[in-house]
């Protein structure tokens, strides 16, 4: 079984672990996502939160038991796994996105204990539990744990063999953790080893740190003015801003990226990292390029949550033909496209296969050599704001299998269908698909027939060379 197959096994099975998965708040300059991810709350504000440790005279609990106690809301969950000898598997899940859990920890006071109430909304129902006792240990929560000299066991009804451990790593952070794994005794050749280990991060619910959900992405912030530089820092949860320049893959060693969060596959890079940003800084003119028409310029695959903002990215070749598009997706939840500019000759400027939520803004495709877009098994997609152009050959938008697919504001002109797509300028290769144009100009546009299938075409105005 594969590792991806088992973690897709797993998840199907309906894991607990993952209902009460980890989280940490982000900031800048931080290390890996297992490392030192909840002392990026402390780094984000600039500040040193003093930590609220030390020891009183009753029992050994903590002085300043205050410190743990108020209404907490967790901001993400990071998810450790570990399967038979792989190498760990982790990643995080943003609880502003759309399949994430959401959890409230309220702790208080009952005469000399602490108790916990604690909410739990995921997609399949509410855990709800009221007047937890929290029993003090004087250990940290888990290893390499900032705070190292206390944490505090939550009890939990019906779940006595999994403990929900609960620290503080600063004044406004709140960690629980929890950990999983395969019993010795019931291993067996079709029974797996497998050892899951979570963090959810929680801010205090009045931190104004929540105001600004998606700055809460990022762990790290990095600028960087090279090509090399800009695929070694590509990891999770991180935004790279990128300095004016042009950034050329083409020459680069593979080797010497030493990154496992890009990989090589017939001589493309491709991409697997989430909550990923890459950024031009303050409007600076970013080009990104390859020199080899055949592969596409940045490809993502396996990854949630990556935005490309104010860059231009194409394929530094004289205009022909070639097999690769400007942008590639593949089993990507949550792409974002903002005010960038795609040319070709890339097959089309952008190609997506398998993703979900799509928000492309503001943004320029043009002088493809085969169309515009291409999308196939995508679920809600939206074009906003874009102007579209100057692209030739095959249907401008290649649509299949596609569910809320809408393109708004939009203006696409001067692009041609030719009969090596029997001149259709949108083909859905399907009757169900979902398929809107809202408000779009489409003109001197080319074709012999506007689609295969139905689409919706609402207050557009339509001035095309139809053949």
């Amino acid at each position: 079984m594969t590792h991806f197959k088992r973690i897709l096994s797993y998840a199907i099975a309906g894991i607990m672990v993952l209902q009460f998965a980890a989280c940490g708040v982000a900031g800048e300059s931080v290390g890996n996502v297992s490392q030192g991810a909840e002392e990026s709350a402390v780094q984000e504000s600039g500040e040193t939160a003093e930590k609220t440790v030390g020891t009183s005279e009753n029992d050994g609990a903590p002085a300043n038991t205050d410190g743990i106690v108020g209404e907490w809301v967790m901001v993400y969950e990071i998810h450790r796994s570990v399967y038979e000898e792989e190498e760990p598997y982790e990643y995080v899940t943003m609880c502003d996105d759309y399949y994430a859990p959401e959890s409230e920890l309220r702790i208080r006071k009952d005469g000399e204990k602490l108790v916990a109430d604690y909410k739990n909304t995921y997609e399949m129902g509410v855990d709800r539990f009221y007047g937890n006792e929290l029993i003090y240990r004087a250990e940290p929560a888990y290893e390499g744990c900032e705070n190292s000299d206390w944490s505090y066991a939550l009890s939990m009804p019906f779940d006595d063999d999994e403990e929900k451990i609960i620290t503080l790593t600063d004044a406004d952070t709140l960690v629980r953790y929890e950990a999983y794994e395969t019993d010795p005794e019931e291993m067996s050749e079709d029974y797996y080893y497998y050892r899951n280990e979570t963090r959810s991060v929680y801010l205090r619910k009045d931190s104004p740190r929540l105001e600004n959900p998606e700055k809460l992405r990022y762990f790290k912030t990095v600028t960087v003015s090279n090509a090399q530089d800009l695929l070694k820092n590509i990891a999770n949860n991180t935004k790279i801003i990128l300095e004016a320049g042009t950034y050329d893959f083409t020459d680069i060693s593979f080797e010497e990226l030493d990154n496992p969060y890009v990989n090589m596959e017939y001589g493309e890079y491709h991409i697997t990292a989430s909550n990923l940003c890459l950024e031009a800084k303050d409007g600076a003119e970013v080009l990104i390029c390859v020199a080899d028409p055949y592969i596409p310029v940045l490809a993502f695959e396996y990854s949630n949550n990556v935005t490309l903002r104010g860059l231009t990215v194409g394929h530094d070749v004289e205009p022909g033909y070639c097999s690769g598009s400007v942008l590639d997706y593949s089993g990507v939840g949550g792409i974002t496209i903002e005010n960038c500019k795609l040319y070709g000759s890339g097959t089309y400027g952008v190609r997506a296969n398998s993703c979900s939520f799509m928000n492309v803004t503001d943004t320029e495709i043009y002088e493809c050599t085969y169309g515009l877009v291409s999308l196939s098994n995508i679920n809600d997609a939206l074009f906003k704001n874009c102007e579209m152009r100057d692209s030739e050959d095959m249907a401008m938008f290649d649509l299949w299998s596609v569910y809320g697919v809408v393109f708004e504001d939009c203006k696409i002109h001067d692009n041609v269908s030719s009969q090596n797509s029997e001149g259709i300028f949108v083909r859905l290769g399907d009757e169900y698909g979902d398929v809107t144009f809202r408000n779009c100009d489409f003109s001197n546009n080319s074709y012999t027939k506007f689609s295969d299938y139905s689409v919706t075409l609402e207050k557009c105005s339509v001035n095309d060379n139809v053949r």
